[in-house]
């Protein structure tokens, strides 16, 4: 550990790099990671020290505890400056959110059937043959987070929507389904 008792590297491949740059968080900006665990993306994002108030959510208590440990191991002032004030750690399904027109900058990274993780784990893989019911709803699950999250959005705020998928569906696709119910 360096000398302020954190961590100093936290490692991200370039594609988990894009999506929080590419939202371009400007300076006094109120943001949104809607599915945010472990943690890298809002990191980056808070390291940048422009998001006047960063709202990390994510839908399970055990993901949510995970973010406040990683930020505890990389803030050195988590405590003191971060936590509750410029940092709420939130427990919600992105579905269900509901401050609506608020945040000025959204990150919806959406939960999706990671293709690396499943070439290369057997555990908790999402193409066993007993997950085929849950791998066919990821689709839906995601366009209902993006069309959620697109009314939280303060007029002419901008939102990145990402996965860590190849799929067309989880894609293209999502973008698309949640347009159409957002805009109908």
């Amino acid at each position: 550990l360096p000398i302020l008792g954190v961590l100093s590297h936290y490692l991200l491949d370039g594609a988990s790099i894009l999506p929080p740059l590419l939202l371009d968080v400007k300076l006094g900006d109120r943001v949104l990671d809607a599915c945010a665990a472990p943690g890298g993306k809002s990191l980056l994002m808070l390291q940048t020290l422009h998001p006047e108030q960063l709202v990390c959510n994510d839908v399970m208590e055990s993901r949510v505890n995970r973010i406040r440990k990683v930020m505890k191991e990389y803030l050195f002032d988590y405590q003191e400056c971060w936590e509750g004030d410029r940092l709420i750690l939130n427990q919600c399904d992105a579905r269900n959110l509901d401050e609506y027109g608020t945040y000025d900058k959204i990150l919806v990274d959406v939960p999706c059937t990671n293709d690396r993780h499943s070439l290369m784990e057997n555990d908790n893989n999402i193409f066993k043959p007993t997950r085929i019911k849950e791998r066919l709803r990821i689709p839906e699950l995601q366009a209902g987070i993006l069309e959620n999250c697109l009314r939280l959005l303060k007029p002419g705020g901008s939102l990145v929507y990402s996965t860590c998928s190849l799929s067309p569906v989880q894609n293209d696709g999502v973008v698309h389904m949640a347009l159409q119910k957002a805009f109908n």
